[in-house]
């Protein structure tokens, strides 16, 4: 659990500096621009990176430390993105690019039969970059290993908390761009750099789209193009299906399947997920998952079944998570296949003034996108 105020305190650190050149900036612009200009209508206009106290309102008592780091991850955060930005033009950070900064802090701690406890920070955020481009931002995120090409909008709906025995993670820095060709469509691009013993370069390009659309149900297509070393070329696809039961009950079925040069296998994922409002900002998940690899001896590899309970937890922006499930993973044909109980419990921190879902606690029902809001469990 230390390394959790560590992370925070070290991105903090780490930013002031830019904070203090990005402001001093400011106020050189601000002296030398006509009075009538430094005049603005939005208070938000001059320091885009303050924080706004009233957007506390509505959260009780103020927990000093967690309220203290989240205050400082926005504010050093944004106005780090505002001096880095500066270097690529002239146009102005402005309060609306400003509510575009935000992010997430969380900490894992899981029991598993046979492997031990482990602790598992990990810090995400995106970053927009107008005066390089409009659809440009600068992102970090920490997904599980196998599912990284897929994105992780995408990982969420099979339970990353839980990552499968044998997996590891890997934290992930670059930049990204993004159009949507259309209100149900998304074309994304990425480049940086994969944190795995080492840094490992990678690119990618995804397209995701919603069809087969009605009141209640649709289905979500995701084709994902990559190249990372060591795996050199590889393709991801992913096709899930969503069915608002009634109010307050959502069922997802998921399937993936990814192939690499390394490999020469077909990895894939299946499963199914449903989803409980339980009101007053708290839902339960039930999910099954199978996964294997195409000509493997052992045709699955693993299957199992979890249960997660998250809820807020007295503030809009701090959210936790219980799961217990038990994994059957198999080796090999000689080798029985075994039973491994697991016990995890998730903290998570959101930052930024835009990281409010709809629903705070239930997966939206709408095209996933990076940097949108998380609300559901396994996130």
């Amino acid at each position: 659990m230390r390394c959790l105020p560590r992370l925070a305190l070290a991105l903090i650190c780490a930013t002031s500096g830019a904070a203090a050149a990005a402001e001093s900036a400011d106020h050189a612009t601000q002296a030398a621009a006509p009075a009538t200009q430094v005049a603005s209508a939005d208070p938000g206009a001059n320091e885009p990176c303050s924080w706004d106290s009233s957007a506390q309102q509505g959260e009780g008592v103020v927990v000093e430390g967690l309220d203290w780091t989240r205050r400082n991850l926005y504010s050093n955060v944004c106005s780090w993105a505002r001096w880095f930005d500066h270097f690529f033009g002239d146009e102005r950070f402005s309060a609306a690019t400003a509510q575009q900064v935000g992010g997430e802090l969380t900490y894992v701690v899981e029991g598993r039969e046979g492997v031990g406890t482990r602790g598992r920070p990990s810090l995400s955020l995106r970053v927009p970059l107008p005066n390089l481009n409009k659809r440009l931002h600068f992102f970090v995120d920490r997904e599980d290993e196998r599912n990284t090409a897929a994105g992780p909008a995408d990982i969420t709906r099979a339970g990353a908390s839980a990552p499968v025995a044998g997996s590891s993670d890997v934290s992930r820095i670059g930049f990204g761009y993004e159009k949507l060709p259309d209100l149900t469509s998304l074309l994304k691009f990425r480049t940086g750099v994969r944190v795995s013993g080492g840094l490992r370069p990678f690119a990618e390009a995804q397209y995701r789209t919603l069809f087969g659309q009605t009141e209640a149900t649709h289905w979500r297509f995701s084709e994902t193009f990559f190249w990372r070393r060591p795996d050199g070329f590889g393709e991801t696809t992913l096709l899930d299906w969503e069915a608002n039961l009634r109010p307050g009950v959502l069922f997802r079925w998921f399937n993936d399947a990814t192939v690499s040069q390394i490999t020469q296998r077909v990895g894939w994922v299946s499963g199914a997920s449903l989803f409980f409002d339980l009101g007053e900002r708290r839902a339960i998940q039930v999910q099954a998952v199978w996964s294997g690899d195409t000509g493997a001896p052992v045709r699955v590899a693993n299957y199992g079944p979890r249960l997660t309970y998250r809820q807020s937890l007295g503030r809009p922006w701090l959210f936790g998570e219980v799961y217990v499930g038990r994994d059957y993973p198999q080796q090999s044909l000689d080798q029985p296949r075994v039973s491994q109980d697991y016990v995890g419990v998730k903290l998570e921190l959101q930052f930024g003034r835009e990281r409010q879902a709809p629903h705070p606690v239930m997966p939206p029902a709408a095209l996933p996108r990076d940097g949108a809001p998380p609300g559901e469990p396994g996130r």
